[in-house]
C-alpha cells in the first residue's frame, strides 16, 4: 500500500512539474506574442507609410497613425467606417471594389495607385501594396501599404509638362536644334534643322554631320571644335559654312553647350543654328551703299564747298563795285538802278548761305562751336542790316530788352543766323505797323527767350506746320506771293534744336505772327532798363585818314583780279594795299619789305597755298606779330574755325562790304 501511495505521489509531482513547465513555456509563449505585438503595433505607427486594415465587408478595422493625421482624421472617427464610401472618391471606388474582391477571393497580392479622400476634401495619391490575411485557408481580412506620392507625381508632372513645352519649343523654334551624341552622330533634328538643311528627321538620326552639312575642306576644324567642346562645361559660339541637301553653301551661327548626365558625365552636345545667309548678304549689302553714300556725301560737300568759292569770288566783284558805283553814280535814275543790282546781289547772296546751310545740316557736316557772346550787341548788329529795308517799307524795326548787356554762352554764328532769318522774314511779311524783336530772361533766368513780333499778314492754320519743311512757303508754285525759297525757318529750327532750345510760334491770319525762341544760358548781366537803339553802325562810307598820317601798308595775296580791284578802291585813302598773285610771289616780297598787315586768299591757283603761305611767313621773325587775314569764298560752317585753328590772325568770307574790311582793319590799330 505504501509502495502505491508513493508511485501515486510521484506521478503526481511529475505531472505538476510537467504542467509547471507547460505554464511556464506558455507564458514564456504570450509574453513573446505581445513583445512582437508591441513591435509591430510600433513599427506600423511609426513609420512613414500608411497602413490600413479592411473586413471582408469593406469595414475598416485599423488605420495607423501617420495616415490619419495625413488625412485629418482621429481613430475614433474612422474605425468601423466603410472604407470606400468615406475615403475613396467616387469615380474610383467601382475600380478599388473589384480589387478588394479579388484579394478576399483568389488570395493574391495587388498593387495599384488610387486617390485618398481627405476629411477637408484634398485628395492624396497613393502607392498602394495589397495583400489578404488568412484564418487557416480562409480568409479574414486584408491589409494595405501605402505611400503618398501626391507631391512626387506632381513634380513629375510638372517636368513632364516642362519637357513637353521645351520639346515643343525646339521643334518649332525658327532656329535649327540638333543634338549629337559623343561621336558626332545625330540623336535629335527639329523642324528648323529641316528647313535649313533639307534633310527630315528620320534622315538625319544616327548621321554624321560629316556626311550630313560639313563641307569637306572644314570637316577636320570642325571635328576638333566638337572634340574641344566635349572637353568643357561652357557653350561656344562659331560661324562657318555649311552644306544643304541639294548641294547649297549657306552661313550659318552655331551656337553650341555640351549635355551631361546626373553625375555630370558628358553625354552629347546640343547645338541652336541660325542661318544668317541673306542677312550677311544684305549686311554686305547695306555696307557697301553706306560706302557709296559717304562717298556721295564726301563728293556732294566737296561739289558744294567749290561751289560756294566760285560763286562767291565773282560776287566780291559784283557788289564790290556796285557798292562804289552807289556812292560814286550822281544821276538819280542810275542811281536807283545801282540800288537795284545791289538789293538783287544781297538776295542772291542770302538764297545761297540757306542752300549752304541745309546742306551742312543733312550732310551732318556741322559742329557746334560754343563761345560766350553779349546777346544783346548781336541781336542789335544782325538787326541793323534790315534798318534800311524796314525804313524803306515804312515800318517800324524796335528792339527792346531789360538789359543792356547780357553774356552767353552759344554757337555765335547759329545765333546770329536765327535772329537774321526771323528778322528777315518778319520785316519781308509786313506791310504795315511793323516789328519788335525783344529779349528777356526765363525759367529762373536759366533760359534766354527772344521774340520777334509783327503786325504782317500771319499764318494761317493749317499752314503753321507746313512752314518748318523744307522750300514750303505758305504761298507756292504760281501763286507764290513773296520771295525766298523756303529754306529760312526749316534752318532757324534746326539751329535752335542743336543749341538745346525750342521755337514757339503764335500766328492769327491778318494780325501777325509772334515767334519765341527759348535757348539755354549762362549769363552775367547788368540790369539797367534801355530801349531801342544802341547798336552804333557805320552807316556812312568811312572818311578817309589825313594826308599827314602815315598809312597803313597792306600785302594782299590774291590771284582774282577782280578782287584786287575791289580792295584797293574799298581801302583807298585809308590803307596802302600791294598785291601778288602767288605764295612764291609773296614771300619774297615780305622777305625784301616789312608790312604791317597780311591779306590771304586761301585758293591761290598755284603749288602753295594760302595756309602755306601764311605759316611760312609767320616763321620770319620781323612777321611773329603781324596779323594775317584770310580773306576767302570759302565760307562754309566750321571755315572760319578751320583757319583760325591754322594760325590766323582773323577771317573774313567773300564776298564783304566796303565798311566789313574796314571796321576789321582798323580794329588792329585803333
Amino acid at each position: 500500500m505504501e509502495d502505491k501511495s508513493k508511485k501515486q505521489e510521484e506521478l503526481a509531482s511529475q505531472l505538476n512539474n510537467r504542467l509547471l513547465q507547460q505554464l511556464e513555456e506558455n507564458i514564456k509563449l504570450i509574453e513573446e506574442l505581445e513583445s512582437q505585438r508591441d513591435f509591430n503595433n510600433t513599427l506600423i505607427q511609426s513609420t512613414s507609410v500608411f497602413f490600413v486594415a479592411i473586413e471582408a465587408n469593406g469595414k475598416l478595422l485599423m488605420m495607423n497613425d501617420p495616415m490619419l493625421k495625413a488625412l485629418g482624421y482621429t481613430k475614433k472617427e474612422v474605425l468601423g467606417k466603410d472604407y470606400l464610401t468615406t475615403f475613396v472618391p467616387t469615380n474610383e471606388r467601382n475600380k478599388l471594389s473589384k480589387i478588394f474582391e479579388k484579394l478576399s477571393r483568389l488570395h493574391q497580392r495587388t498593387f495599384n495607385e488610387n486617390h485618398v479622400l481627405a476629411k477637408d476634401g484634398r485628395l492624396l495619391l497613393v502607392e498602394w501594396h495589397g495583400a489578404p490575411i488568412l484564418k487557416g485557408k480562409e480568409f479574414d481580412y486584408f491589409i494595405g501599404l501605402g505611400i503618398d506620392i501626391t507631391e512626387r507625381k506632381q513634380a513629375e508632372d510638372k517636368i513632364r509638362e516642362s519637357q513637353q513645352r521645351l520639346s515643343s519649343h525646339l521643334h518649332n523654334t525658327p532656329l535649327g536644334a540638333i543634338f549629337w551624341d559623343v561621336d558626332f552622330k545625330v540623336t535629335d533634328w527639329n523642324n528648323s534643322a529641316k528647313k535649313i538643311f533639307g534633310y527630315s528627321k528620320e534622315e538625319a538620326l544616327g548621321k554624321h554631320a560629316n556626311e550630313l552639312i560639313i563641307p569637306k575642306e572644314i570637316q577636320v576644324q570642325i571635328e576638333n571644335v566638337f572634340n574641344h567642346l566635349l572637353t568643357q562645361t561652357g557653350g561656344e559660339k562659331i560661324t562657318n559654312e555649311n552644306i544643304t541637301k541639294e548641294g547649297k553653301r549657306i552661313l550659318c551661327d552655331w551656337y553650341n553647350d555640351v549635355l551631361t548626365d546626373l553625375n555630370g558625365k558628358v553625354t552629347g552636345v546640343a547645338s541652336l543654328i541660325d542661318d544668317i545667309t541673306d542677312k550677311k548678304k544684305m549686311t554686305t549689302e547695306l555696307i557697301k551703299a553706306k560706302e557709296k553714300a559717304e562717298e556721295l556725301h564726301k563728293l556732294k560737300s566737296n561739289f558744294l564747298s567749290n561751289m560756294s568759292h566760285e560763286l562767291r569770288t565773282p560776287m566780291v566783284g559784283i557788289l564790290g563795285f556796285i557798292e562804289i558805283l552807289e556812292n560814286e553814280i550822281e544821276k538819280p535814275e542810275l542811281q536807283k538802278y545801282a540800288t537795284f543790282i545791289h538789293e538783287a546781289g544781297n538776295r542772291l547772296m542770302e538764297s545761297l548761305n540757306l542752300i549752304l546751310n541745309l546742306t551742312k545740316i543733312e550732310t551732318k557736316k556741322m559742329s557746334i562751336e560754343l563761345s560766350k557772346i553779349d546777346v544783346i550787341k548781336n541781336i542789335k548788329k544782325t538787326k541793323s542790316t534790315f534798318d534800311k529795308m524796314a525804313a524803306d517799307k515804312n515800318i517800324y524795326l524796335i528792339f527792346e530788352s531789360t538789359v543792356e548787356q547780357l553774356e552767353a554762352e552759344t554757337d555765335e554764328k547759329m545765333f546770329d543766323q536765327i535772329i537774321n532769318n526771323l528778322v528777315n522774314n518778319a520785316v519781308k511779311f509786313t506791310e504795315k505797323g511793323g516789328v519788335t524783336v525783344s529779349v528777356n530772361k526765363i525759367r529762373n533766368k536759366s533760359y534766354l527767350e527772344i521774340k520777334v513780333k509783327d503786325t504782317g499778314i500771319g499764318i494761317p492754320k493749317d499752314k503753321q506746320e507746313i512752314i518748318w519743311e523744307e522750300f514750303r512757303q505758305v504761298s507756292e508754285g504760281t501763286e507764290r506771293v513773296f520771295e525766298g525759297i523756303g529754306l529760312g525757318l526749316t534752318i532757324t529750327n534746326n539751329f535752335v534744336n542743336q543749341l538745346g532750345g525750342e521755337i514757339k510760334l503764335k500766328s492769327e491770319l491778318g494780325k501777325g505772327s509772334t515767334f519765341a525762341v527759348l535757348l539755354p544760358i549762362r549769363e552775367k548781366s547788368i540790369s539797367t532798363k534801355t530801349k531801342e537803339p544802341a547798336f552804333d553802325k557805320i552807316t556812312e562810307t568811312p572818311k578817309t585818314k589825313d594826308r599827314q598820317e602815315e598809312l597803313k601798308t597792306l600785302l594782299y595775296f590774291e590771284d582774282d583780279m577782280i578782287s584786287r580791284e575791289v580792295i584797293h578802291l574799298f581801302l583807298r585813302g585809308r590803307y596802302k594795299v600791294e598785291c601778288v598773285i602767288s605764295g612764291e610771289e609773296g614771300i619774297e616780297k615780305a622777305k625784301e619789305k616789312k608790312y604791317d598787315g597780311i591779306l590771304m586768299n586761301i585758293n591761290l591757283q598755284s603749288k602753295m597755298t594760302g595756309i602755306t603761305a601764311a605759316e611760312k611767313i609767320k616763321e620770319m621773325e620781323e612777321y611773329k606779330d603781324v596779323p594775317i587775314i584770310a580773306v576767302t569764298a570759302y565760307a562754309m560752317f566750321g571755315d572760319r574755325e578751320k583757319y583760325l585753328k591754322a594760325g590766323f590772325t582773323n577771317y573774313i568770307s567773300k564776298p564783304f562790304s566796303k565798311n566789313d574790311i574796314i571796321e576789321l582793319l582798323d580794329n588792329f590799330w585803333e
